[in-house]
């Protein structure tokens, strides 16, 4: 568990910098929401992760962030009122 905690220190910053682009791109997309569903890719990462492939979890953990516009656009539609359905 301190290992995941110690990783997920080190990933903070590229979390705070996808989930900043998409809520920028789709201001209608909520931060908070958008935050949760990159904490699941990673905790996902975290379990798929396979470091015999040659990448750094880093590396492969941004791959998988990367599609977190896709990702939100799965999760949340809007509503057409300024809010968000599921």
């Amino acid at each position: 568990m301190e290992a995941t905690e110690e990783l997920y220190r080190r990933c903070e910053g590229i979390i705070d910098l996808c989930v900043g682009k998409v809520a920028s791109a789709k201001p209608y997309l909520d931060r908070d929401e958008l935050k949760s569903i990159a904490n699941t890719v990673f905790m996902d990462a975290t379990r798929d992760f396979d470091k015999s492939k040659g990448a750094s979890f880093t590396t492969y953990f941004y791959h998988r962030l990367k599609c977190l516009n896709d990702e939100a656009r799965n999760v949340l539609v809007p509503d057409g009122q300024g809010g968000l359905s599921k």
